[in-house]
């Protein structure tokens, strides 16, 4: 008899949360279908569940089904919990979600949470990615999405660990660039200073068309990146940016280098610069630069060959 009435009972459930776009509350459903055995009911939600034809949410404590279309990302799912928790992973997209999260919005014990996290991973609905931003905290998402450069630290961090090496080589790169760029304006500017100073500045665009062609990195350079090393780079007073029209009119970033006031080392890094007692130094006596540990430290000579 069970069999038999089972397939009315399942459309009867389908015709109902059709009148429920939004979704219908589990206390509605049972009000619905009183007259129906409680226990039919439920295993009559749970075979919709598992053929994916309804969804099965949670708001404030309390669940909600509404119909879903068939997906390839929830095919195989074995229980409602299974289901719950992967909806809510989806819907995390590429920032991921961490399992406290999770935890708090299943009301699921971690026991059973954590089972069913390494099932959806061991069958590759899911992956879990270190996240820099949460304290190389666990994240999860769906198996084939990208995590987004805010979880992973983007182009300049390998395993979630600052790439030094790497940032320093794009960095000399960059200004190598734009040193070489500066240097062929001032041959093919032919001494006119103002079209030496146009012609020495570059845009971002053929900055990283510059980088992509040496084929030294194993990553994609993109345009974001080498902003941001242009950035540091004029932190430093290694460069100055102004801007000139592009194709389309509209005005476009662009960079140069710019030489130092002074040669390096400049006196501006002498120590003697920083001395607080400076006034007091003198060719005799006990302060003077002979016997100065900060001085020859940065002559980089020993103090005897001074005597």
């Amino acid at each position: 008899m069970a069999a038999q009435g089972e397939k009315p009972l399942l459309n009867e459930i389908l015709e109902v949360l059709e009148g429920f776009p939004d979704g219908i509350s589990d206390q509605k459903i049972n009000e619905q279908f009183s007259s129906h055995n409680r226990q039919n009911v439920l295993d009559a939600m749970n075979k919709l569940l598992v053929q994916k034809k309804i969804e099965v949410l949670q708001l404030n404590q309390e669940l909600f089904y509404r119909l879903k279309a068939q997906t390839a990302g929830t095919k195989d799912l074995e229980s409602i919990e299974e289901q719950i928790v992967y909806e809510h992973i989806e819907r995390s997209g590429n920032q991921g979600i961490w399992i406290r999260d999770i935890r708090y919005k299943t009301n699921l014990m971690p026991g059973p949470l954590n089972k069913i996290l390494k099932s959806l991973e061991s069958s590759k609905k899911i992956k879990s990615v270190k996240s820099v931003l949460a304290g190389k905290k666990k994240v999860y998402m769906l198996y084939d999405v990208i995590p987004d450069s805010k979880v992973t630290g983007g182009t300049f961090y390998q395993e979630q660990e600052f790439d030094v090496e790497f940032t320093d080589l794009l960095t000399q790169e960059t200004l190598k660039y734009l040193n070489e760029k500066s240097a062929a304006a001032v041959v093919n500017g032919k001494g006119r200073p103002l079209e030496i100073r146009n012609m020495s500045f570059a845009t971002i665009s053929e900055i990283q068309q510059f980088i992509g062609r040496l084929k030294i990195f194993t990553v994609q350079i993109k345009e974001n990146d080498i902003q941001k090393i242009l950035q540091c780079l004029g932190y430093d007073g290694k460069i100055e940016s102004s801007t000139k029209p592009g194709p389309d009119g509209d005005p476009v970033d662009c960079f140069r280098a710019v030489a130092p006031l002074i040669s390096q080392p400049s006196i501006v890094r002498m120590p003697c610069g920083a001395c607080p007692i400076s006034e007091k130094c003198s060719a005799t006596g006990v302060i003077t630069p002979s016997k100065c540990k900060y001085l020859t430290d940065w002559l980089n000579v020993d103090v005897n060959e001074m005597m």
